[in-house]
């Protein structure tokens, strides 16, 4: 179960990125107005697995903050990366910010941290110089790109470790009490924003970007809710490096074949060692 479970994770993660992609060459569209829609088609994953119940406590709530916080810095840093740099090496860096939640593993849960583990994190700062510390046919990279995939990496950490906090604090408990209370708050800021300063744009943005933001929060949720059910039979240390690769795999394919994407020889490489350096992670 925990295998499949994983693979739909992969799957779904894998082309949310596409969806914000697609969307991001859209000119004159908000981003604020198609978070909120991609948030408000999250939430129905986490109402039915709740049974139509809110299963809540107070304790949960502060969780709940935080990880809103931390999701719309996540959607909206990385959807200003996707728009100002390649979906590929968006993903890539991105999906190395799962080391966050898997070093809180190791640190505070007392996972245990292997050679293989080292070789991992050996090879993962390769694959950065690679993809990142280098020079493209156009020059060095957008530095506007290199600083929102930055902070999307660290607001993306963020997101997972909140998760696995939450739910070992209470015991698998409050999935959904806790996903549901945590959208709702990412929903209402987003389109509170998408009215203070996407009001000229709303109605278009709606019009050219609804059937990209429902599927794109559909995905999401899956992703959070798989995230949150393997949290108790998978540790931290295992499954977060799994979909990482998994997710930089997946997203590099949809770069290439659907964007028509062309990194250089060294970036491709550093992809390759990337996903490399995430499966030594993973051993």
């Amino acid at each position: 179960m925990s295998i499949l479970l994983l693979f739909l994770t992969v799957c779904a993660g894998g082309v949310q990125s596409a969806f914000a992609k697609k969307y991001s060459q859209k000119e004159n569209c908000g981003k604020y107005i198609f978070y909120g829609i991609s948030t408000f088609f999250a939430l129905p994953a986490f109402v039915i697995q709740d049974g139509f119940r809110f299963d809540f406590t107070q304790g949960v709530l502060i969780y709940s903050i935080i990880f809103a916080a931390a999701y719309c810095s996540t959607l909206i840093f990385q959807f200003i990366a996707l728009k100002n740099g390649s979906i590929s090496l968006t993903v890539l860096i991105n999906s190395y910010s799962l080391i966050i939640p898997t070093f809180y593993g190791i640190i505070f849960l007392h996972e245990p941290f292997t050679v293989s583990m080292a070789v991992g994190l050996a090879l993962l700062a390769v694959s950065l110089y690679m993809t990142v510390g280098i020079k493209t046919d156009k020059g060095k990279i957008n530095l506007k790109w290199l600083l929102c995939v930055a902070v999307a990496f660290f607001a993306n950490g963020a997101c997972s470790t909140v998760q696995k906090i939450q739910q070992t604090v209470y015991d698998g408990r409050y999935k959904g009490g806790f996903m549901i209370a945590a959208l709702l708050i990412v929903f209402l800021v987003l389109m509170l924003f998408s009215f203070i300063f996407e009001k000229d744009v709303w109605v278009r943005s709606v019009k050219s970007g609804w059937y990209l933001a429902a599927p794109l929060g559909i995905a999401n949720s899956l992703v959070n809710l798989f995230v949150l059910i393997l949290s108790n039979t998978v540790p931290a240390s295992v499954m977060f490096p799994i979909i990482s690769a998994g997710g930089v795999v997946t997203s590099s394919v949809i770069g290439i074949a659907f964007f028509k994407e062309k990194l250089s020889g060294i970036q491709l490489a550093g992809v390759a060692v990337g996903i490399i350096s995430i499966i030594f992670l993973s051993i």
